[in-house]
């Protein structure tokens, strides 16, 4: 109406009720005498360009074999935790690790070993609280971010994790060791980088991986993580 062409992308509906998005340019037409007598709208259907865009998006911040966010978005969240434990809101970060899982991957081929990846990545949604962000930053190893979340109440979600790990489906005509968890718990307060809570964790896990399979260890304090010899 001022006269202007508007260009942008809006959201619209197909006759048979679907949605879809389009690029949309309305350019105004004037008659003779300068007014504006009618638009003219150019549109394109830009939905399948839309999700393929959101597709690279998704594919950029999740773990492509599990779907679950990728360490870009765990060092995110830490960086939102860090500001909300200087406010004296306490939080929790728990490191996950496998025990035995190398041997899966040895004794029935890294696609069982995918599988078993899979089914640990399904059995934390039953593990952690609802709005608890569960990340796979590597390998085994798994990262739980419990916002609000004292060292007690950390310990009884690793511990409903290392309870269900134990009990996780093995594969077919598998014969080697159980596959369980051991996680380390570092709390977030204190720390002043995300680099720091991460190593606090490492440290707690190679408490726990020292200490034998299937345990949980807490660490209070900042510290910096060993180079254990359970990383393989």
């Amino acid at each position: 109406l001022a006269g202007r062409t508007w260009e942008g992308e809006v959201t619209n509906r197909r006759k048979d009720g679907s949605l879809y998005v389009e690029d949309l340019s309305i350019t105004p037409v004037r008659d003779e005498s300068g007014r504006i007598a009618h638009f003219v709208a150019v549109k394109r259907d830009v939905t399948e360009r839309k999700r393929l865009e959101e597709e690279i998006v998704h594919l950029a911040r999740h773990d492509p074999l599990t779907d679950l966010p990728n360490r870009r978005v765990v060092e995110e969240n830490l960086v939102r935790l860090l500001a909300r434990s200087g406010r004296g809101i306490p939080s929790a970060l728990l490191l996950v690790d496998l025990d035995n899982f190398k041997e899966v991957n040895d004794r029935s081929g890294h696609a069982a070993g995918d599988e078993v990846l899979r089914s640990v990545a399904r059995l934390f949604h039953e593990a952690v609280r609802p709005g608890d962000l569960v990340g796979r930053i590597g390998g085994d190893e798994f990262v739980v971010l419990l916002e609000g979340a004292g060292p007690d109440e950390a310990r009884a979600v690793a511990e409903r994790i290392r309870d269900r790990a134990g009990a996780l489906p093995l594969p077919e005509g598998y014969d080697g060791p159980a596959v369980g968890a051991s996680v380390g718990i570092a709390v977030v307060a204190r720390h002043r980088r995300t680099a720091g809570i991460l190593a606090t964790a490492d440290a707690a896990l190679y408490d726990a991986k020292a200490a034998g399979k299937g345990r949980i260890a807490v660490r209070l304090e900042p510290a910096d993580a060993p180079s254990g010899p359970w990383r393989r």
